[in-house]
């Protein structure tokens, strides 16, 4: 291998200030005929050069470097003609790049270095990772590699958080599948996915289902068909065309005509379709009931075992035993569904008419079949029998590997605080985001979680609204009582990441405010010393709460003079992530004169303090409201 004085070229990284300069030296490879655009992302394929940079492995960085650290290149060379090749190049303004004959951004040598990245606006964070570097000078390639690790948390946790974005998203699209189908988080916990959206589409269908065969049964399409037999003359009581042309054809035939003849037919297309999916939907019935009775006799047991243990004597029971009750209820419910289903089926198959169809095939649909309620209803039921689980699409937007680590944790934080409402507070999400209904039985396409998602969600008499992103009106007459019931008077800062939006019996009763803020909890929360001296990160969780008021807080329970003197902000929320070396995590901090809760939130790490964290301030919400309402 060649020393770095060997090198026709030199490479150097400035990170921070000029002091801190870290030579990379570069492997020699192969000739300048290497494929360069093999080895990096060229202009044409920028993310997809990136994302494979970040995700192949490399030999060792040459370079490390941490996130969020301005950094910059120095690439000197004699050779006019060299070039410098980097993943992510594509992401610096094009003003500063190059592109070489092949169309690949690349960078000349200069005598003044180059920068990637700094906290001016102007340049994209490098995400953690591995990123390919190239060098071509003097007719030879060299290669290397730098490698950006997160600032906050170890590149394990950062790898976790990444990982668990897409599950999360799938997570929360699965169960907004069953919700919509009318499955309960219990009856999710003991049932294969596949066996209860069985159970589901036959419980969701069940009544139209049920009264269509009753019908068909009894009334099935049918139209008059005309034949034509030959009849004694003297006992025709009508003729048409069609016996006058025989009877011209056939002179002979005087003792005898060629009548027509009315008869009701029912072997029609619509009908052999019946017969064609009969047998196939009977099944399927038939498979749910025996799956049905497999999971009593297990759940059954489970009841057995937990009463044995039960503590004797009055008293709240288990939850573990309040579920098992439940989807032992659910699944009876549906196990008599599919019986009564399979009765009305055979009520069909032996009715009359059915034995004087012909073979039919499932391949084509009579329009009937989609315009006539009765074959409608069959038909949704067996198209969905026959989907299985709608296959949840997640939108390329949630791609990380272009996003920067804050935005990553932004993401990642919201939907594990979803996940604790829904999940451990036992919320039912009812609309917004995933909840929103899509017609189509196959696929569910999760859409990118834009600004301004509101995502609503129910508990008897409590209803949640938990807001991604979305502006705060500065005055009282730009807001709204379901949307935004609340405004800032400073007009500063007036854009939390999240919001939770508390409603009881249609009631606005007061909101939390949540920043995920990617970076140290020194620099978070540190309120002492007056309004200029504190960091912007406090000041801001500070104006959360004191900028706030409500036209709309608490409705008509209280006169608007009182409602003047209140905060709807009861709590700030300032969530943060641990690295997993510390050797000791400090843990949630509340500061009560600000009503401000610094709550760790980290990859990796146990997070369900989250969820009690939560119910303790939504049930604080409901309270102070309650107060009101039994005063009034």
């Amino acid at each position: 291998m060649a020393t770095p004085s060997e090198r026709p070229f030199s490479l150097q990284f400035l990170l921070g200030g000029q002091s801190d300069v870290l030579d990379c030296v570069l492997d020699a490879g192969a000739d300048v005929g290497t494929d360069i655009g093999s080895q990096v992302g060229s202009q044409a394929g920028a993310q997809a050069g990136l994302q494979v940079g970040v995700d192949r492995p490399l030999r060792d960085p040459c370079v490390t470097v941490r996130e969020n650290t301005r950094l910059r290149v120095l690439f000197e060379s004699d050779d006019d003609q060299a070039r410098f090749y980097m993943d992510g190049l594509e992401m610096l303004p094009a003003r500063t790049l190059e592109t070489d004959g092949d169309g690949r951004v690349c960078l000349s040598p200069s005598s003044r270095p180059y920068t990637l990245y700094d906290h001016t606006g102007a340049y994209s964070a490098l995400i953690p990772g591995v990123y390919s570097v190239l060098v071509r000078a003097v007719g030879r390639v060299y290669s290397g590699a730098v490698e950006v690790s997160p600032s906050r948390v170890s590149r394990t946790q950062w790898e976790i958080m990444r990982d668990e974005l897409e599950g999360q998203v799938r997570g929360l699209a699965q169960q907004a599948v069953r919700e919509r189908a009318g499955g309960s988080q219990a009856l999710g916990h003991h049932i294969p996915p596949e066996q209860l959206h069985r159970f589901l589409t036959i419980r969701r269908h069940f009544a139209s289902v049920v009264a269509a065969l009753a019908d068909l049964s009894l009334r099935p399409h049918q139209r008059i068909r005309k034949t034509y037999q030959m009849r004694p003359a003297d006992r025709v009581k009508a003729v048409d065309e069609v016996t006058i042309r025989h009877r011209l054809m056939h002179p002979e035939q005087t003792d005898s005509l060629k009548v027509p003849l009315r008869e009701v037919d029912v072997d029609l297309p619509e009908n052999r379709w019946v017969r064609a999916i009969s047998s196939s939907v009977d099944e399927a019935l038939a498979e749910v009931g025996s799956a049905v009775e497999v999971y009593q006799a297990h759940i059954g047991l489970a009841l057995a075992e937990a009463e044995r243990y039960s503590p004797s004597g009055e008293g709240e029971e288990s939850g573990a035993l309040r579920e098992n009750r439940a989807v032992m209820e659910q699944l009876t419910v549906i196990g008599e569904d599919a019986r009564k289903m399979r009765s009305s089926l055979q009520a069909v198959t032996q009715a009359p008419w059915y034995r004087r169809l012909s073979r039919g095939s499932t391949d084509g649909l009579s329009h009937v079949v989609l315009q006539d309620a009765r074959y409608r209803a069959l038909y949704q039921l067996y198209r969905e029998l026959r989907a299985g689980v709608p296959d949840i699409v997640v939108d390329a937007a949630y791609a990380t590997q272009w996003k920067r680590s804050d935005v990553l944790y932004e993401l990642w934080g919201f939907l594990r605080v979803c996940q604790s409402l829904t999940e451990d507070l036992t919320y039912t999400p009812v609309s917004g985001w995933v909840y929103e209904d899509q017609d189509q039985a196959e696929k569910m396409l999760v859409p990118i979680l834009p600004p301004g998602t509101l995502i609503a969600l129910q508990s008897d008499e409590v209803r949640l609204h938990l807001v991604y992103d979305m502006a705060i009106p500065i005055r009282a007459s730009q807001t709204d009582p379901e949307q935004t019931p609340l405004h800032m008077i400073g007009g500063f800062h007036n854009r939390p990441d999240a919001r939770l939006d508390v409603f009881s019996r249609g009631i606005y009763c007061g909101s939390i405010m949540i920043d995920f803020k990617y970076r140290p909890r020194s620099a978070i929360w540190n309120p002492e010393g007056s309004w200029n001296r504190r960091t912007l990160a406090t000041n801001q969780l500070i104006s959360y709460a004191s900028d706030s008021k409500s036209a709309w807080l608490l409705g008509s329970l209280i006169p608007g003079a009182t409602r003047e003197q209140l905060r709807p902000v009861f709590e700030v929320w300032a969530m943060y992530p641990q690295h997993e070396d510390f050797a000791e995590l400090p843990g949630v901090e509340f500061d009560e004169r600000y009503q401000v809760r610094v709550v760790p939130l980290s990859p990796g790490l146990d997070c369900s303090h989250v969820a009690s964290e939560l119910r303790a301030v939504i049930d604080r919400i409901l309270a102070f409201a309650a107060r009101f309402r039994t005063v009034r």
